[in-house]
């Protein structure tokens, strides 16, 4: 290694009553891979830094620690002073850093990262200033000569980190008062905070001091011939002790240092192009030399480049990509395999004719960084089927290898999130191989054995699969299901008996009720007699806890156990179908309660299924950042094509009922319900003790309270109300123009006693209308008069709602889109690849945020003034009244 010949420099020895420090100014953790290494990574655990001095390979104790505030706060200047000065330094000394969690899911001796750098670079030369230092997860520090955790490994984010860090403090140092100064700063941090979110894994800031103007030299002894003088470098002579020459021998002859270099770190961009973002020739003339090159490794997207694949990165991938686009993922697929995002886009590029492509892809894909659940979802769709099911010539065998990686990463998943995404899982069980065992079921199976929930559901969306199938069919999707609809039943009754029994139990309880509903139907005599006739069923051993309906998990709702129907709660809805409703006692833990739910049978409720479980999921994910909209996703069960359960809301009218029947308004609706003391929830926010209940002057002083709370909110309507109806009101105006629900009139919105808004009957979804011009969402006039016009405060309210809730879910665009997907061929009616392009349309990823909220406020103003709408409003009412 040739050193750079230092005129001026200051020896490391001169620096005797100089201790070694560092200051840790930062951890950056973009990307959260240490979130997987945390029992909990919601909790704000603490964080503690052990920082060790290495000298000649020999621990210098006592190690340092700093214990820091949170992994997600973790902003402040420590310095950590070690017992050792600067003179009594070797060249190869160096400091290793680990970072242990108050939080510990695994040995206690590991941390949760570790990284070492040397305190002399290449040229002997003392290190100072700011460097930024790669943790590498879940490894203990390596402090050997060919560290294998070196913090200074020179990857071209990280040396972009370094740049604006440097020109960070080039701009501090200027005038405070200087605009473009600040300005220039400014852009500078947002940048260096954007790098941070695109390393593979965390680093840590620190700063080493700069002790003098001129650098710091180690003194380098090279002995010459007469073994009785040594040159340092840099000039002078000295005679060497007889302990050296002693020991003269055991000199190492061969200086090792832990930085690694890459062929690609040659090549640095000028800091005027990277502060500019201008093209860089010497970076295009790298990429045209090395593009035909064997070494593919090396090359690294232009920035025009690199911006267009981290943009489609962040959507979802529908239909084929261009030839363009699929080579910027061949062509930089080292470079891409740090963003597991990437994985499906250069997986969907790969020539899968090609022998020697395939085969790296495999191989690649194993290297790869870890993937999230919607991109293991996208892995597991039609696009890689792994049978003929869908022709192909892809070779299925290598669809199967891209599959089983998916599912290895999915097994990572929780239970929770496994059974939010089950109904696609079941799904794509469709393009799994038939002729041997599937990676997916064996997953399931598993997850399912141990779950009476994830069981309940399982077990019944793969009964929906297989219904119709008979011994003759020719319909190999359908035996499939069969066959492993029946796998199942043999697993479950030999490895969980009892959860077996509780299944068998459902399936018995469904068939009566098929049975019941079939022959209600064949009654010819008015619904009240028929009402009666299944309340004196239901009142029967058949349905009460007995030997013929043993106590079991209800499949609707498996937390809870069916103990006996309750036949006074039946009643039968005017429809067609003559949809039952049913109440039961139930038990869970050891409370007992009462259910009630809804018996369809002849209607096929798949479609209302996949919108209210999107629904849900939709829920959670704005619950998870508190933003909880009020909303009402029911649950919503098929047990076939042609019957199921749904969960029965009570205490709800229809806006119709509202609006146009009793000639109401919704604002003197909601003012009536806040003001019912007979209405439940006008007592719900309180928390009353049982001797409160109790004693009537207590419960007067209380409703006075409450009626002067009343008496002061806006239109006299109790602001918890009000504050239900808004946001619900604005949730749902967004999911459903997400999922381009259609059919919307005054008879399928309603709103329940609590002032929460909701929608039942999805017949027509994903834009799918049978009214001609339908308006993007349904805000009708009376809804917003509600909230006192459009130029009142509360609608104000209502607005920001819609574009929080907008703007948060465009986020979840990908795995919204996948989960679609993977429905390609679940006979969903509405489905087509045309819809699933309109619903990505939605989303506007284009957009920035700002623009998408100035979308979304256009297209109130559009539903709200929609003529049609109205016109079918009256419409429907009218229809509705000549068919009763």
């Amino acid at each position: 290694m040739e050193l750079q010949n230092y005129t001026n420099y200051t020896p490391h020895t001169w620096l005797q009553d100089v201790p070694v420090k560092l200051t840790i100014s930062n951890l950056w953790d973009g990307n959260n891979v240490l979130d997987s290494l945390i029992d909990d990574p919601n909790k704000d655990e603490q964080l503690i830094i052990v920082a060790s001095l290495y000298i000649n390979g020999q621990l210098q104790y006592p190690t340092k620690t700093f214990k820091a505030f949170s992994r997600h706060s973790l902003q402040k200047q420590e310095t950590i002073f070690f017992n050792s000065n600067i003179k009594d330094l070797s060249y190869n000394s160096l400091i290793a850093l680990s970072i242990y969690s108050t939080q510990q899911k695994y040995e206690e001796a590991k941390p949760l990262g570790s990284t070492t750098f040397p305190l002399f670079d290449e040229n002997l030369k003392l290190r100072e200033g700011k460097i930024n230092l790669l943790i590498w997860p879940n490894t203990q520090p390596d402090t050997s000569f060919n560290s294998k955790t070196p913090g200074l490994v020179k990857d071209r984010n990280i040396q972009d980190l370094n740049f604006c860090t440097r020109k960070i403090d080039e701009v501090s140092k200027g005038e405070q008062n200087d605009t473009n100064k600040n300005l220039s700063k400014q852009n500078l941090q947002i940048r260096l905070y954007y790098l941070s979110k695109i390393i593979p894994t965390a680093f840590l800031e620190v700063q080493l001091d700069q002790y003098f103007q001129q650098p710091i030299l180690f003194e380098d002894y090279e002995y010459p011939q007469n073994d009785t003088e040594q040159q340092i470098i840099g000039g002078g002579y000295y005679k060497q002790p007889e302990d050296q020459i002693a020991n003269q021998a055991k000199a190492p002859t061969q200086r090792i240092f832990i930085d690694q270099n890459q062929l690609s770190d040659t090549f640095r961009t000028s800091d005027f192009d990277q502060e500019f973002g201008k093209p860089d020739p010497i970076h295009d003339m790298m990429n045209l030399i090395l593009r035909y090159s064997d070494h593919p490794e090396t090359l690294k997207p232009q920035k025009d480049e690199e911006e267009k694949m981290r943009k489609m990165m962040a959507r979802p991938l529908i239909g084929e990509l261009k030839s363009d686009d699929k080579q910027l993922f061949v062509k930089y697929r080292y470079w891409a395999m740090q963003y597991g995002s990437a994985l499906p886009f250069y997986l969907h590029s790969v020539a899968w004719q090609n022998q020697k492509e395939e085969q790296d892809a495999l191989t690649i894909m194993k290297k790869w960084s870890p993937i999230d659940r919607e991109d293991c979802l996208f892995l597991l769709s039609s696009f890689f089927c792994a049978n003929e099911f869908k022709k192909s010539k892809k070779n299925k065998i290598s669809m199967l290898e891209i599959r089983k990686y998916a599912v290895e990463q999915l097994s990572k998943l929780s239970d929770e999130k496994i059974e939010n995404v089950l109904l696609q899982l079941v799904q794509a069980l469709k393009y799994e191989p038939f002729d041997q065992k599937s990676d997916l079921v064996n997953l399931l199976f598993d997850r399912a054995i141990k779950s009476k929930s994830l069981a309940t559901y399982l077990y019944w969306y793969l009964h929906v699969e297989k219904d119709g199938w008979h011994a003759d069919s020719k319909n190999t999707i359908l035996g499939f299901y069969y066959t492993t609809f029946q796998e199942f039943e043999r697993m479950l009754q030999s490895k969980n008996e009892k959860l077996f029994k509780d299944i068998q139990g459902q399936s018995k309880f469904r068939q009566k009720l098929q049975s019941l509903a079939t022959e209600i139907r064949s009654l010819k005599n008015d619904r009240q007699f028929r009402i009666n006739y299944i309340k004196n069923q239901l009142s029967q051993s058949a349905y009460q806890n007995s030997s013929e309906l043993p106590q079991h998990p209800c499949c609707l709702y498996p937390e809870y156990e069916l103990i006996r129907a309750v036949p006074e709660r039946t009643t039968i809805f005017s429809s067609a179908m003559a949809p039952i409703r049913l109440g039961f006692q139930v038990i869970k833990g050891d409370e007992e309660s009462e259910i009630k739910l809804i018996f369809k049978n002849g209607d096929d409720l798949r479609q209302d299924q996949l919108v209210m479980q999107i629904f849900n999921l939709m829920d959670e994910l704005l619950k998870g950042v508190s933003q909880d909209m009020k909303l009402l996703p029911y649950r919503i069960l098929a047990c076939s094509k042609s019957d199921g359960f749904l969960e029965f809301v009570p205490d709800n009218v229809t806006l119709q009922e509202i609006i146009i029947k009793k000639n109401q308004g919704m604002q003197p609706y909601l003012r009536q319900i806040s003001e019912d003391k007979m209405n439940p929830y006008y007592w719900k926010t309180l928390s009353l003790k049982n001797n409160d209940q109790k004693d009537p002057e207590n419960l007067k002083i209380i409703q006075d309270h409450i009626d002067q709370v009343v008496k002061r909110a806006q239109y006299g309507i109790n602001p918890t109300f009000m504050t239900n109806y808004i946001y619900s009101s604005a949730g749902y105006c967004v999911l459903t123009y997400f999922l381009g629900i259609g059919d919307r009139h005054l008879e399928n919105l309603l709103i329940n006693n609590e002032g929460k808004m909701f929608h039942i009957d999805f017949g027509f979804i994903l834009g799918k209308d049978p009214k001609p011009y339908p308006p993007p969402f349904k805000l009708c006039p009376e809804m917003v008069e509600a909230m006192g016009g459009q130029k009142s405060e509360l609608y104000t309210l209502f607005k920001s709602k819609c574009v929080e809730v907008y703007v948060y879910l465009r986020r979840y665009a990908k795995l919204i889109i996948n989960l679609f997907l993977l429905m390609a061929d679940a006979g969903i009616k509405d489905y087509s690849q045309e819809a699933i392009e309109q619903m990505y349309e939605k989303f506007r990823l284009d957009d920035s945020d700002e623009n998408a909220e100035i979308h979304f406020l256009g297209l109130l103003e559009e539903s709200i003034n929609s003529l049609f709408a109205k016109m079918t409003d009256k419409l429907h009412f009218w229809a509705s009244y000549m068919r009763k």
